[in-house]
């Protein structure tokens, strides 16, 4: 095979822990890619809007642990929940500024994932951060003992995507 050198330490490590002939451990790794396709696949046009959030957000959940639109869809949800709060505070302090670093503290999906995912929602990210006076630095100081997740209850503020 035409592994580059990290890759190919990685295989022969496993191979080597696995206690398996190469024809076994190739015949195994298969079979998990393959699953692993086919569940991808047979999920990919797969509607997540009226799976409950608390369910989206549960990683003993199964059947949403790999789906492929499950980070757009917690990350509608944060940006909803994220809003909803953000017009119930009084206090510029006590708000959140609506970013990529908010949504993975409300949803454990990555950033860089989210950030992506963003890009569709820009211009609402940024009417809302601006009605609302927020930025960037807003949350610097204060948040350190903060945590978003404990101050917004995503999955009761949104319990679904069915009106998004």
């Amino acid at each position: 095979m035409e592994l580059d050198a990290q890759t190919q330490q990685i295989v022969l490590d496993a191979l080597k822990n696995s206690e398996k002939s190469l024809a076994e451990f190739i015949q195994l790794a298969c079979k998990v890619y393959a699953k692993t396709i086919n569940g991808k696949h047979k999920h990919a046009d797969g509607d997540l809007s009226s799976a409950l959030t608390s369910e989206l957000l549960d990683p003993e959940v199964t059947q949403y642990k790999t789906h492929p639109g499950k980070i757009k869809e917690l990350t509608k949800r944060a940006i909803k929940a994220i809003q909803m709060y953000n017009d119930n505070c009084t206090e510029t302090d006590q708000k959140w500024f609506l970013s990529a670093t908010a949504i993975n503290g409300l949803t454990g999906s990555r950033v860089q994932s989210v950030n992506k995912v963003l890009k569709d929602y820009k211009q609402m990210v940024d009417d809302h951060n601006n009605k609302h006076g927020l930025t960037a630095y807003t949350n610097r100081g204060s948040a350190k003992n903060r945590q978003i997740h404990l101050e917004i209850p995503m999955a009761s503020l949104v319990r679904d995507g069915l009106d998004l």
